[in-house]
């Protein structure tokens, strides 16, 4: 009797051999594919921090030179009970009033409207007059914002009155 060997094909041991190289090179993608990912997210975190940075600094620091100093006021809260030299909350003239609420930089209007300018990462805001002869002419301003991945920017202005 004669056996028909067959050689074309695969043996057992290739195939294992193969399995796992594939098992490897997915794994290795995979991973690659997360870390990407995850950076991915962080940066676009930190960009739109940054953004909420820039905005709060353009937007307080176009609210302040617009006003004369002495119709500017810093309190300490939003009750605006008692003018301070330090404080979290900014009244110009009876217009507008910026402080922070919570985590958060909020605007009022005159009618009392109020507007949630950034929600949930602002960690610092303090207007101050500085103790120099030109107190009166500008103000102090310090933002921080921290995002909740612990990612904060902060920075400190000085910002001149229009007069």
């Amino acid at each position: 009797m004669k056996y028909l060997r067959n050689e074309t094909g695969f043996t057992l041991v290739e195939l294992t051999i193969a399995m796992v190289i594939s098992v490897i090179v997915t794994l290795t993608a995979g991973i690659i594919v997360v870390s990407a990912t995850k950076d991915f997210k962080r940066g676009n975190s930190t960009i739109q921090l940054q953004q909420d940075l820039a905005f709060a600094t353009e937007l307080l620091t176009n609210a302040i030179r617009a006003t004369a100093g002495s119709s500017a006021r810093v309190y300490t809260d939003q009750t605006g009970t008692e003018v301070v030299q330090s404080g979290a909350c900014l009244k110009i003239d009876t217009l507008s009033l910026y402080y922070k609420s919570g985590r958060d930089l909020v605007f009022q209007n005159s009618s009392g409207e109020i507007q949630r300018l950034l929600i949930n990462c602002v960690d610092t805001l303090n207007f101050y007059r500085g103790a120099t002869a030109d107190s009166q002419k500008c103000l102090n301003l310090r933002i921080a914002l921290q995002e909740k991945n612990g990612h904060s920017l902060a920075t400190d202005l000085k910002v001149y009155f229009r007069n």
